[in-house]
């Protein structure tokens, strides 16, 4: 990846692509970075609000964490 937006853009096409949760492992194989880069992607994406996750998320990136899309508001999607 060349950048962090690039690593961002690609974490969410992955959980996109598959639709159901995905851990910091299985990011990381669907594109191309290591499992820590990912969890970090995920923690960061779950502090803006873009992805969810049930785990309780710390100072350490959890590599077993199942991450998911967060749904897009009703009035941000246009209806």
């Amino acid at each position: 990846m060349n950048n962090n937006h690039d690593t961002r853009q690609a974490v969410i096409d992955a959980l996109q692509k598959t639709g159901t949760p995905m851990d910091a492992y299985q990011v990381a194989k669907a594109t191309g970075v290591s499992p820590i880069q990912a969890a970090r992607t995920l923690t960061k994406l779950a502090a803006k609000g873009v992805v969810q996750t049930d785990a309780q998320l710390g100072a350490e990136a959890d590599l077993s964490a199942q991450f998911r899309l967060a749904p897009v508001p009703k009035d941000a999607a246009g209806g």
